[in-house]
C-alpha cells in the first residue's frame, strides 16, 4: 500500500504523461480493478486504477465479461474526455483525476473505493456503497473527501509543532505522527536524518530541535 508521500512522487512523474490525454476506452479486468486507455502525446496508455495504487501497465490485460455500474458509467460519460489534472487531496492517500465536466476520485484507503462525480461534486457511482458518521458514499448524495489523518505537511508551521509538542506528553516520534499526516517511516527517517532521539519525551525538545 502507497504512504502518502509515495503517493506525491507517483503523481509528479503521471500528471506530464496523464494531463490533457483523452479517454479512449474504459473496462473492468477484474473486481476493484479498471482499465482506462488514455491517448497521450506519448501514444496510448493504460492507466490501471487498483484498489490501493495506480499505474501505467504495458501488460495486455483482460477486460472481464459483464461490467460494473461505475465502469460502465465512466465508459458512457468519459469517452473522448480530456483529463486537465490530476492531483492529491491534502496530500492524502486520496487521488482526483479532473475533467472538465467530471472528476474521478480514488479513494486509496481501507479496502478502497473509487467514486465518480459531476461537475457539482454530486456522486453518479461508485465502486462501493459506504456511510460513516461524517459522510456517504452513494449514488446522489453531495461528495465530501475521507478526513486526513493529521495536518498536511506541507502546511504544517513551526508555531504549530511548537505548540503541539509543549503539551505532549508522548515521546518525540509519537507526538509527530500524532500531530502530521505521514508513513511511520517516513517519521523514523526524519529522526534519523537529523540525529534526534525519537524517544525523547515531545515537551523537552529545544527550539533548535524542534
Amino acid at each position: 500500500m502507497l504512504d502518502n508521500l509515495s503517493l506525491a512522487y507517483l503523481l509528479l512523474e503521471l500528471k506530464p504523461i496523464l494531463v490533457n490525454g483523452f479517454i479512449n476506452k474504459v473496462s473492468e479486468i477484474k473486481n476493484g480493478f479498471i482499465k482506462v486507455k488514455i491517448h497521450t502525446k506519448n501514444g496510448t496508455k493504460d492507466l490501471i486504477l487498483a484498489p490501493n495504487e495506480l499505474f501505467i501497465s504495458q501488460y495486455s490485460l483482460q477486460a472481464r465479461h459483464g461490467k460494473s455500474g461505475l465502469a460502465n458509467a465512466l465508459r458512457k460519460e468519459l469517452y473522448n474526455k480530456r483529463i486537465v489534472d490530476i492531483y492529491q487531496n491534502e496530500l492524502d492517500r486520496v487521488v482526483v483525476i479532473k475533467f472538465l465536466e467530471h472528476s474521478i476520485v480514488l479513494e486509496l484507503i481501507g479496502e478502497g473505493n473509487k467514486i465518480f462525480l459531476d461537475s457539482e461534486g454530486i456522486i453518479l457511482s461508485c465502486q462501493r456503497n459506504e456511510k460513516w458518521a461524517d459522510r456517504t458514499t452513494k449514488k446522489g448524495e453531495k461528495y465530501i473527501f475521507p478526513k486526513p489523518k493529521g495536518t498536511n505537511p506541507t502546511k504544517l508551521t513551526l508555531a504549530d509543532l511548537k505548540e503541539a509538542f509543549s503539551v505532549s506528553e508522548k515521546d518525540s516520534i509519537r507526538a509527530l505522527m500524532s500531530l502530521v499526516n505521514m508513513a511511520p517511516l517516513i517519521a523514523e527517517e526524519v529522526f534519523y536524518q537529523l540525529k534526534l532521539d525519537k524517544k525523547s519525551r515531545a515537551n523537552t525538545l529545544k527550539d533548535v530541535e524542534i
